[in-house]
């Protein structure tokens, strides 16, 4: 499952686009109408629930232009998507600049919206690595396959033992037992290991800096992170930088 934003300033179902987003039923889709909220608030939209992907339904003007820097500024891995039955040519750049990561417009843009999004969360940053979970998922456990699904999905804040356990209506001590059942490893070690995934993807694969890194994963700041991830690297991420420029 994952979450996406419909920004909007029509009523749903005049949207054209509820038919497409039916066909993605697991997904959690939340919708902002952009003339009667505050910017502030679509902002903690996208911090409260994780939100992973925006779809903005709106007519192009300076102040939508605004908004979507506003948003990207503090999100850089967020993809938008702007989906209209046309806009002027010289729109497009617009676009661009303020952050937009893609354009459907005209007759096809249904279609391409649905396969864009599916191709986007298969390849998220936050999809569980197949080496990491040591069994496939067929044989898994649904509280198994629940527990993934929270880990790809909720805020890096809310991956704990306790959450999980509360999720899934156990006590913290059998989640543990159960969790290590399944995966063959601990929940802490797993962990771990997830975060030196994510660690790795962000820093050389998305080219983030590291100030934008510890954000993401829930550090306070950045010598937290770069404590952590030393540890875990076994080296420091500048020195890992500079092994890779060369």
């Amino acid at each position: 499952m994952s979450n996406l934003l419909v920004i909007h300033n029509q009523q749903p179902h005049t949207l054209g686009i509820n038919d497409i987003l039916d066909q993605l039923p697991t997904w959690n889709i939340r919708y902002i109408h952009l003339d009667t909220t505050p910017i502030t608030l679509v902002h903690n939209e996208v911090q409260q629930f994780n939100i992973q992907y925006i779809v903005l339904v709106k007519e192009i003007s300076d102040d939508i232009l605004a908004i979507i820097k506003k948003i990207r500024s503090g999100n850089p891995l967020l993809s938008i998507i702007y989906y209209n039955s046309q806009i002027k040519n010289e729109e497009f750049a617009q676009l661009y600049l303020s952050g937009v990561n893609y354009c459907f417009i005209g007759d096809g843009r249904q279609l391409n919206l649905l396969k864009t999004l599916k191709n986007l969360w298969q390849n998220h940053w936050r999809r569980i690595p197949q080496d990491l979970l040591k069994n496939s998922e067929s044989e898994l456990s649904e509280r198994a396959k629940t527990t993934l699904e929270f880990m790809e999905t909720q805020p890096i804040k809310n991956l704990s033992s306790n959450q999980l356990a509360k999720l899934l209506n156990i006590s913290e001590s059998h989640f543990r037992l159960e969790f290590k059942n399944q995966f063959n490893q601990n929940f802490r070690d797993f962990k771990q290991q997830l975060l030196f995934h994510y660690e790795s993807i962000l820093l050389f694969e998305k080219n983030l800096k590291p100030r934008e890194i510890f954000n993401l994963l829930n550090y306070k700041n950045l010598s937290a992170f770069s404590r952590s991830f030393k540890s875990r690297h076994g080296k420091s991420w500048q020195q890992m930088v500079r092994q890779t420029t060369f």
